[in-house]
């Protein structure tokens, strides 16, 4: 079942009151979580101050689980439930607490909710395996690119400002896919066209304001121009993300990234729609048509495995200690061009 079909299952058992005992909500895509916590809570709780007072909430990994199956095992007062609701506490890698509210939560009353929400989950944890089985899961990760599209056009035109395709197109390749970043700089851009009669993003909006958003982007163009043998251009371009206080690990870390993604690409049917390949290597579709096809035209399978094998030495030197992070990734962008 698509991320979609979840969400509509979600939203029509809220609606209809058919609740089940636990609910997982995992990924990365944290606005997606915190948008249907939100409703779980407020399909739960409401919003009267009584009710909330059966709310039990954990952030992080210092709680105590005892306590929480105690109040589990409580019957709410003055409200129809009590919620237990945890937050980031990477239950799933730890065995022993969340073993022990595997095995319990199911006997809780039917007066009490459950909620995980989490970055990363362990499929194979007993946890997982029991609200799999009894609860309710959402994987709140990669969204659809054509829903994504039309949930970022909403947001302008919630705003009564206009965007064409095109330059919505530009705006997400300029920001990238997490909701929460783009909902920001989208209100940013409104912001910007506030008072305005007929309101209009253009292509220069986003090259001006978004300019900080683009480091994936830059990773592309910096990749392209060490093939090309353009060291100085790729060496401008690293330090323009310097300045925009991206750390020399993070780069790092993308460039591998992205050659890894070539490589992989490089290694299956590139006859295969976008679509199809974004799903096999972990990328959107626009990444494959305006970034990862055009840079494979240009070097084969053993460019890439030298250019990551460059990387790989980067990383271990100064993770090491033997060179500064800075100049590790610039040993790569001299050096892995004579290699391929």
């Amino acid at each position: 079942m698509s991320f979609l079909d979840e969400q509509k299952q979600l939203n029509q058992d809220i609606a209809d009151g058919k609740f089940k005992k636990a609910y997982l909500l995992y990924g990365q895509q944290g606005y997606l979580k915190n948008q249907n916590r939100d409703k779980l809570l407020h399909a739960f709780l409401g919003e009267d101050e009584t009710a909330q007072m059966n709310l039990y909430r954990v952030r992080g990994k210092e709680f105590n689980v005892l306590e929480a199956i105690d109040l589990g095992q409580t019957l709410p007062f003055l409200s129809e439930h009590r919620v237990l609701l945890f937050e980031n506490t990477g239950l799933f890698d730890r065995k022993e607490e969340g073993g022990a509210l595997a095995k319990v939560f199911d006997s809780f009353p039917e007066t009490t909710r459950l909620i995980i929400s989490e970055e990363k989950i362990d499929k194979r944890a007993a946890l997982y395996k029991a609200i799999q089985a009894d609860g309710f899961v959402l994987e709140c990760d990669k969204v659809d690119e054509k829903l994504l599209l039309s949930w970022s056009a909403k947001l302008f035109q919630d705003a009564k400002v206009r965007i064409d395709r095109s330059v919505l197109h530009q705006f997400l390749e300029a920001v990238g896919d997490d909701m929460f970043r783009i909902r920001s700089e989208a209100e940013k851009l409104i912001t910007f066209h506030a008072g305005e009669e007929d309101p209009v993003v253009t292509s220069e909006d986003i090259e001006t304001f978004c300019t900080a958003m683009l480091d994936e982007r830059i990773i592309f163009q910096m990749i392209e121009q060490v093939l090309r043998g353009n060291r100085k251009r790729a060496l401008a371009m690293y330090r323009d993300l310097l300045a925009l206080q991206t750390t020399p690990q993070a780069i790092l870390s993308l460039l591998q990234r992205q050659f890894q993604q070539l490589l992989h690409l490089s290694e299956i049917d590139g006859s295969a729609q976008d679509s199809v390949l974004a799903e096999r290597i972990g990328t959107r579709d626009f990444v494959i048509r305006k970034n990862l096809r055009p840079l494979l035209r240009e070097f084969g399978k053993e460019d890439l495995i030298a250019a990551l094998s460059a990387c790989a030495e980067a990383d271990r030197a100064y993770k090491s200690g033997k060179m500064d992070a800075r100049i590790a990734v610039e040993e790569i962008l001299v050096t892995a061009g004579g290699s391929l």
